[in-house]
């Protein structure tokens, strides 16, 4: 038996211990809040918001050059361009986004006072809806897939 060359039943059954503890590890990281998945989803989240905000953002600019360039205020509606100079929401952003104005001014659009937008739209991209709104110029996004959401998206200075 002296001879023998192989592993103690005491050195396989550590390495098992070990190999236990750290796959406890593992599934408690992966599984709790803040894990790996749930990070995973918050940032899907930021990134449908942020690429919604990019778009969102053609719009203000729209309405800036209006204003300082020709001298008109912007009015942006749910349906496409007009002969009375209102703009379509949906040729602000690409197919794959579906853009739509909500809130009170379903029926007035966005508008723009001194070339700087106010009023309420939402966007449905990558799965998520998400409640944009422009105040006085400043966007902002209020709710993402029917949860609260605060943050300044853009702030034109």
């Amino acid at each position: 038996m002296k001879n023998q060359k192989g592993i103690t039943l005491i050195a396989l059954v550590v390495t098992i211990v070990v190999l236990l503890i750290l796959a406890g590890i593992t599934i408690v990281y992966v599984l709790q809040d803040g894990s790996i998945f749930q990070s995973a989803k918050e940032s899907a989240v930021e990134t449908t918001v942020t690429s919604i905000a990019d778009y969102a953002q053609q719009m203000q600019v729209e309405a800036t050059t209006q204003y300082y360039v020709h001298n008109k205020e912007t009015t942006i509606k749910e349906s496409a361009n007009g002969e009375d100079g209102t703009l379509g929401i949906q040729t602000f952003f690409p197919e794959s986004m579906k853009a739509s104005i909500t809130g009170d001014n379903t029926d007035t659009g966005l508008t723009s006072s001194k070339g700087k937008l106010t009023g309420e739209f939402t966007v449905t991209a990558g799965g998520h809806t998400c409640k944009m709104q422009f105040k006085t110029g400043v966007l902002y996004c209020s709710e993402v897939d029917s949860q609260p959401y605060s943050g300044v998206m853009a702030d034109p200075k």
